[in-house]
């Protein structure tokens, strides 16, 4: 019996389709007169061809059809015609295929079997069909009864099942694709598979020694979850027990009590319930890759300039209320109404950012960044001040003793752990006679170092010192001379990227984990704030908490203006009036009042009724000036920094020393606290700071003598913000200083190299030295021209057979529906097969997508002598028993029987001597083949000579290629520009210790990326063909002035010394594998912003263990010496998640621990006559 199965569509005319299926292995039995199908697969494949007219809507159903699951429905519409309907396109990405037939159609019902002639010139036109005899035709087509049958269905809403019994055929119906039954069974099967899932796991770590370590850690958390859901339940039963407010016996009184204790006790169940949300919501997220830079800025800064925009208009609008108030009362009132309306205007603004921020699902991704480069910090500040070995540990001493008050001495504190940082010196702090408490911080907090805290060694120096002086001391920020680079506002540069991406004002965030580490609180002060919180928490169960610092007594007139309290009540309602927008009513809003005036508590409390004034006038008194240096104070004052830290906002002064270090602390509280603030005076600032300065992306003409003028890429040196939308600052290209609006400028992160950066980049000197000056550099060139010169005989020999009619040939299409690096890539891998197969390749070019002409014109022919597949008749890839044959090879995606030969291998013949010389064997190899394969012809050569002459390419020079365009988002994440520069920059820092000068060649499908490096890196020499770049639009790709400049760009890019990209593109990959073939080792000449190298269609990409690692939990895994594994991705942040072979393991290991594993293949012998070396 045979059985033909099919998926039809729902609609079908009277005009009958025929119905072909393929996918498996059918048996034909010739003496009964009818197919046997033994099915090997689960599902076929099915080509419905209609040749009639046909309504439209059949279509749009049919494609309907598909999105609801048919997957495997292919629809071809034709007019009504006798000719073969068969489409290459179609059968050229089914490589399945075994058997096939072809059928024509005249009218309905009426068959015709076409002539074995036709049926072979079809199936040559298709590689991917093999030719079967005019009896498996006539045996494969449908008769004429089966069609009157699909017309008896024509109009039908169904699902068609064609079934062969006997010789005859039944149409079975099944009414709508998704029947009840078949829902069911549909939910039955999803039902089961998670039953398995859930369960496989506990089977899996029931059956083996070492149980996954993921999976221990969900049970874990799920088994706490479940019993905290228990704990949860019983407490929600045992809330009511007991309550009978309908017993006659009871009083009234005792009623309403009873009542009232209900009420309470809901409430605790509504806490509780959602605690328990809280817990499914935290059980179930999954952090992906997170937003790119360039979304986060972009949000950050609408934000900004809303706010900026309300700075403006009120402010503007305000002045106007005035002037008109006395003379025109209709137009102020008119005015008032603007402004209240305004308001409302902007609070819904900033409602909706905050919620794309809740609602963009990378709220999860910000919290896990932000936890992991704390942890990063933290973990690095606890390495530096605990060296094994203190007597011989380089320190740098800091005097507590800095004659200011409590915030002032933190940072001071703070500024010695980054130079201590910055230099990788262990920070020793002498605090003894510590005018805030006599004892020491030792007292009130935990010392910076558990192992080294001897001020003493054997050289000792005032600062700067040299670099083998063991002590150096450090002086107060204010007579700091030199002034190294690691002072304020600068962040480490290996955390910039990541912190610009994370977090609105990175310097406050670096300052804030500087100050999680110092004020880790000893247990006295740590029993003392939780005293202090306790009886606030009671308070704060249900409400908002807005904090408050109000600065007075001596720093008012000195250091600062005075404020009213109504100024600073003005930023608390305008809080809590967006605040009840966004959530709704607040139960009772509530500030925490910090201040060093006690009588503003009291102010608080008989002007704001409203509010609930949380503060402690003790503590304000003794921040006096007569009783500040005292224990009192000292408790009173880390009690209001600490709740400051704590709060949801923070209205204050920056003027005041108290009020950033709150700011800066509240940091450590949240993945980005930088716009939960309002100053009344200042923007944020830090004492010591180095130049603060913003970068214009806005031109401004100036408008007045108060103003200045801006263009695009301006530094500006900061002043102060007047909250007006103005800012005033330092042109520092013009020297004028004047007003500018601030929406006009962005903050420019200050990233500098320490100790860390500044050692790597030396040591990667020393290294490059070390090469040149061991005496095997002329060696290792020898080698590599010897072997280049192996291969390049080799591939000519394969290329240029005796007689090319008795060759063995190896057809390959160029015409791979892809982009051109792509392109080179396929033909690149027909080259190895056809290496690894000794067949001569034969490259099919005609109407190249690029260049109608073909590849001779642009490049040189693969061969002298055998271009031409001739008459002989070619099989398939990979032939019949293995036999020497003339093959077709199909795209790399769709072969079958892959051969050993395939990337990422290597001949095993060369692999002993290209580990001798070269980082990345198989790298070097793909170069030597596209080394063969792009011999450009005269008139290509011309074009380079020309361009190298036009844009004066010279080295030293750093290929930068820039992919923006279509891929962004589909194939790759978009990367601004100064990710691309930091591996640009840190190049030439390292060549610049011997006096080298700046220069890119910029390659990008991006015209604007041209203009922005040049206004934002004018220190470099930027060369390109920015003319050439509209030809690369999708629209305009594929012609020859877009295949002149992708190979112009190509070249210049593999020619560069240093190669910066992204690997998920074909021409980045593409560029540096040419690389190679034109240098001795450039394995580690190029930096990737995202894959680690591939080649598509590799096999595998194994790495080996070369040391042991043992994972300490954060997602590691074990290593053993030689084990094998599986890189997934490298994060260039010293680690890579790899999946360990041995162990089935995945996660994360050191990457210095890993190194790339060659695989080597035993390709052909090739004649030796012919290829001796000398």
């Amino acid at each position: 019996m045979s059985d033909i199965t099919t998926q039809s569509s729902r609609y079908i005319q009277n005009k009958v389709c025929h119905v072909f299926t393929y996918g498996g292995k059918h048996s034909w039995d010739r003496g009964k007169g009818r197919a046997h199908a033994s099915r090997t697969v689960s599902f076929s494949r099915v080509i419905i061809q209609i040749h009639a007219p046909v309504d439209r809507s059949y279509f749009t159903r049919t494609q309907s059809l598909a999105h609801m699951g048919l997957r495997n429905l292919d629809v071809h519409l034709f007019e009504s015609s006798s000719e073969l309907y068969f489409e290459p396109r179609t059968f050229s990405s089914m490589h399945d295929v075994d058997q096939c037939a072809c059928f024509r159609s005249r009218e309905a019902g009426q068959m015709a079997t076409p002539s074995p002639q036709e049926c072979s010139k079809f199936t040559a036109a298709v590689p991917s069909l093999a030719t079967i005899s005019e009896n498996d035709l006539s045996n494969h087509l449908l008769e004429p009864s089966l069609c009157k049958k699909l017309r008896s269905i024509s109009h039908s809403q169904s699902i068609m099942v064609i079934e062969q019994q006997d010789n005859d055929y039944k149409c079975l119906q099944v009414s709508e694709w998704l029947t009840w039954g078949r829902a069911l069974l549909i939910f039955l099967g999803v039902w089961l598979l998670v039953i398995f899932l859930a369960v496989w796991p506990l089977y899996k770590a029931g059956h083996t020694q070492e149980p996954d370590a993921a999976t221990a850690q969900r049970l874990a958390r799920a088994f706490h979850d479940l019993e905290l859901l228990k704990r949860q339940n019983a407490e929600l039963r045992s809330l009511f027990t007991g309550i009978n407010i309908g017993d006659p016996s009871l009083r009234q009184e005792q009623k309403d009590a009873l009542y009232q204790d209900l009420q309470d006790k809901l409430r605790r169940a509504e806490d509780l319930l959602e605690r328990s949300q809280d817990i499914n919501k935290q059980s179930t997220v999954e952090v992906g890759e997170g937003p790119s830079e360039r979304y986060e800025r972009l949000r950050r800064r609408i934000s900004d300039n809303v706010q900026e925009l309300w700075y403006f208009v009120s402010v503007e609008m305000n002045k106007m209320h005035k002037q008109v108030l006395d003379t025109s009362p209709d137009l102020a009132t008119k005015l008032t109404r603007i402004l209240e309306e305004g308001v409302e205007h902007k609070r819904s603004l900033l409602v909706d950012l905050q919620s794309l921020a809740e609602v963009d699902g990378f709220a999860a991704w910000r919290e896990q960044e932000a936890n992991e480069l704390s942890d990063l910090v933290q973990r690095r500040l606890e390495y530096l001040q605990n060296p094994a070995d203190c007597s011989q540990a380089r320190k740098l001493t800091c005097n507590l003793n800095k004659g200011c008050g409590y915030g002032c001495q933190l940072h001071h504190v703070v500024y010695c752990l980054m130079v201590a940082y910055g230099t990788q010196r262990t920070l020793i702090l002498k605090s003894k006679g510590w005018r805030y408490h006599k004892t020491g911080w030792e007292e009130v907090f935990f010392p910076l170092s558990n192992t080294c805290t001897d001020p003493n060694g054997d050289s000792h120096s005032h600062w700067p010192g040299k670099t083998d002086t063991q002590v150096v001391d450090l002086p107060i920020i204010d007579s700091l001379s030199p002034r190294p680079p690691y002072l304020p506002l600068a962040v480490p540069a290996d955390l910039a990227p990541r912190l610009t991406r994370l977090h609105g004002d990175p310097i406050v965030w670096w300052v804030g984990q500087l100050l999680k580490y110092l004020l880790r609180p000893q247990e006295a002060t740590s029993n003392m704030l939780r005293d202090a919180g306790e009886g606030m928490q009671e308070k704060n169960s249900n409400s908002k908490n807005q904090l408050v610092h109000v600065r007075r007594t001596d720093k008012v007139g000195t250091e600062a203006a005075f404020h009213q309290l109504e100024e600073y009540m003005l930023a608390v309602d305008e809080y809590f009036d967006q605040l009840e927008m966004k959530s709704g009513p607040v139960d009772q809003r509530r500030i925490f009042l910090a201040s060093d005036d006690p009588k503003v508590l009291a102010e608080a409390k008989t002007k704001y009724t409203n509010y609930e004034v949380i503060g402690d006038p003790i503590i304000a008194k003794s921040a006096a000036v007569h009783t500040r240096y005292s224990d009192v104070s000292l408790n009173g004052i880390i009690i209001d920094i600490h709740f400051l830290s704590l709060s949801d906002y923070l209205v204050c002064t920056f003027s005041s020393q108290v009020c950033r270090v709150a700011y800066e602390l509240m940091q450590t509280m949240y993945p980005d606290a930088a716009d939960r603030f309002r100053s009344l005076d200042d923007i944020y600032y830090y004492g010591g700071q180095s130049a603060h300065n913003r970068v214009a992306v806005l031109p401004h003409e100036s408008q007045d003598a108060r103003d200045m003028n801006l263009e695009v890429g301006d530094l500006v040196g900061v002043a102060g913000n007047h909250w007006d939308g103005f800012s005033k600052g330092k042109n520092l290209r013009t020297n004028r200083i004047g007003l500018y609006p601030s929406f006009k400028v962005v903050e420019k992160v200050e990233a500098v190299e320490t100790h860390y950066e500044v050692l790597s980049r030396y040591l990667k000197n020393e290294l490059s030295v070390m090469g040149e000056v061991d005496g095997f550099s002329a060696w290792r060139e020898n080698e590599a021209i010897k072997l280049s010169d192996l291969i390049q005989r080799r591939l000519k020999f394969l290329q240029n057979p005796p007689r090319c009619d008795k060759a063995k040939k190896l057809v390959c299409s160029l015409n791979k529906k892809c982009g051109y690096g792509c392109q080179i890539h396929h033909l690149a891998y027909c080259m190895i097969i056809a290496y690894g197969t000794e067949h001569t390749l034969i490259l099919d070019s005609k109407e190249w997508s690029y260049h109608k002409g073909g590849w001779e014109e642009v490049f040189q022919p693969l061969s002298n002598n055998c271009t031409d597949k001739g008459a002989a008749n070619f099989t398939l890839w990979p032939g019949i028993d293995g036999k020497d044959q003339n093959l077709l090879l199909p795209f790399v995606d769709y072969l079958k029987s892959p051969p050993p030969y395939l990337p990422l291998s290597v001949p095993e013949d060369l692999v002993p001597r290209l580990l001798k010389f070269h980082g990345f064997p198989f790298i070097w190899w793909i170069g030597q083949i596209l080394k063969y394969l792009l011999q450009p012809q005269e008139t290509t050569q011309k074009l380079i000579q020309e361009a190298a002459n036009k844009l004066g390419f010279r080295k030293p020079i750093v290929g930068v290629h820039i992919r923006r365009t279509d891929k962004i988002n589909r194939e790759a994440d978009f990367h601004s520009v100064e990710e691309y520069m930091q591996p640009v920059e840190e190049f030439y820092n390292t060549l610049e210790m011997r006096g080298k000068t700046k220069r890119i060649y910029l390659a990008t499908d991006d015209p604007e990326v041209f203009k922005e490096i040049k206004i934002k890196y004018p220190k470099y020499e930027v060369i390109g063909s920015p003319e050439m770049v509209k030809y690369t639009t999708l629209e305009s790709r594929y012609s020859d002035e877009s295949l002149s400049g992708i190979l112009l760009d190509i070249h210049f890019l593999s020619r560069s010394d240093y190669i910066v990209c992204t690997f998920s593109s074909q021409v980045g990959r593409l560029a540096y594998e040419i690389m190679q073939a034109y240098n001795v080792d450039a394995s580690e000449s190029y930096f990737s912003l995202d894959d680690v190298y591939y080649y598509g269609g590799q096999t595998h990409h194994y790495y080996e263990a070369v040391y042991p690692h043992k994972s300490n939990g954060d997602g590691e895994i074990d290593l053993n010496v030689d084990d094998v594994l599986n890189i997934n991705k490298h994060y260039f942040n010293g680690s890579s998640h790899v999946k360990n072979i041995r162990t089935g393991k995945e996660g994360l290991v050191p990457s210095f621990k890993i190194q790339e594993k060659t695989e080597s293949v035993l390709f052909p012998t090739y004649p030796e006559v012919f290829l001796a070396l000398d």
